[in-house]
């Protein structure tokens, strides 16, 4: 997109479906986009009349994020806002000097975490989807611990009704069937959350299917009987997918849902502290070990990412009309509408619950980033986060 400019540009480091109505993500959809065209544009304030000029930025996404990235952009481009957004959808992406992102859980490790700060935008949960015929459908007939998922992502059970299997799972008629592993070729943020929470990690079966995608694993399991995979648990519902229960801490089997994955964000959060904003600190993460007795286990977090360039903790304002302070504004407009209880009430189409809803822990470290940054630019003043 050319050469870069200080605090200009957003990446959302995220991915899944997509607009509501649509099941399995089209490559179209995915496709680059052109960058933006740089001019802002203006349009009219119907309550006063007055034209609101409107900044072009573009945001790079994790895929497995598409199904909320899209509505967000969407539905943020339709307000009275002060910016206007395009979005790609990557496997993986990276920050870099002087750049904005957002990423999921795994994509921490690929940024420098001394030069970033982390602001949770959203849970991220991972369903294990299959397709075995004659199953009971949404939500799920097939119940999972974490030894017996281990042991059949990593090849060593090979059947459905292999006896680890049958024993979690009495109630069903387990087929004498190959089991068919179908993962993403990619080893990004969705498998960080499966083994963080199976404590272990893994090396895939010599057979296993390889996919490029969360959109494309939710194709092959579909297509493909005896399969088992893992999506976004966004994707899992879009596209009417199977999955399985899980068993918690305390023993119990936790389908995701709205409930299960707010209860793990809520009670797994460990939050550093608000006044601490050093960001070679370990940014805001749920911990597995931590978990309530009704949590589903294989949840993360989404982020987005500030540069510590980008962000100005002094508050004080720099030259009014630099190109950089109007594309920065715009950005940070975006990820304060994004936390904010419109954003954050998008995330309810796609079945994650509301991550800052009274969730003032939360909500003060945010303010803590998103402000001093906001105020570092033309607007000056005191500025609050919306919602």
């Amino acid at each position: 997109m050319g050469s870069k400019r200080r605090g200009l540009l957003v990446w959302i480091v995220i991915g899944a479906i997509g607009i509501a109505g649509i099941g399995i993500m089209s490559p179209v959809l995915l496709r680059m986009p052109e960058p933006p065209d740089e001019r802002s544009s203006n349009t009219t304030d119907g309550a006063n009349n007055t034209k609101i000029e409107k900044t072009a930025i573009h945001i790079s996404s994790v895929r497995s994020a598409f199904p909320f990235v899209d509505r967000w952009v969407a539905q943020y481009n339709n307000a009275q806002a002060r910016a206007i957004v395009t979005v790609s959808y990557l496997d993986q992406a990276s920050t870099g000097l002087d750049e904005l992102a957002l990423i999921d859980s795994g994509g921490i490790a690929n940024n420098d975490k001394n030069k970033s700060y982390y602001v949770p935008v959203s849970a991220q949960a991972n369903a294990i989807v299959y397709n075995v015929p004659g199953f009971p459908d949404i939500p799920s007939g097939l119940r999972l611990d974490a030894d017996t998922l281990f042991l059949i992502l990593n090849g060593s059970i090979t059947r459905w009704n292999d006896p680890a299997i049958e024993m979690l799972n009495k109630d069903l008629n387990l087929p004498n069937e190959k089991l068919s592993v179908v993962h993403e070729r990619v080893n990004n943020g969705s498998l960080d959350v499966i083994t963080r929470s199976l404590s272990s990690n893994f090396t895939w079966p010599i057979d296993s299917i390889k996919a490029s995608g969360p959109d494309e694993i939710a194709t092959i399991v579909r297509k493909t009987p005896y399969s088992i995979g893992y999506t976004d648990f966004s994707y899992a519902i879009q596209t009417k997918m199977t999955y399985a229960a899980l068993e918690t801490n305390s023993g119990q089997y936790v389908v995701p849902s709205t409930d299960s994955i707010s209860e793990a964000a809520e009670t797994g959060l460990d939050l550093r502290n608000a006044t601490d904003l050093d960001p070679t600190i370990l940014p805001p993460v749920i911990n597995a070990s931590k978990l309530g007795n009704s949590s589903y286990p294989l949840v993360g977090l989404y982020y987005i990412v500030l540069d510590s360039n980008t962000v100005n903790y002094t508050g004080v304002s720099q030259t009014d009309n630099t190109t950089d302070n109007v594309r920065r504004d715009a950005t940070l407009d975006f990820v304060r509408w994004i936390i904010s209880d419109e954003g954050q009430q998008t995330l309810s189409e796609v079945g994650y619950p509301a991550l800052y809803r009274d969730n003032v822990p939360l909500r003060t470290y945010a303010d803590k980033i998103i402000i001093h940054s906001y105020n570092a630019t033309a607007q000056g003043g005191s500025t609050q986060l919306v919602g």
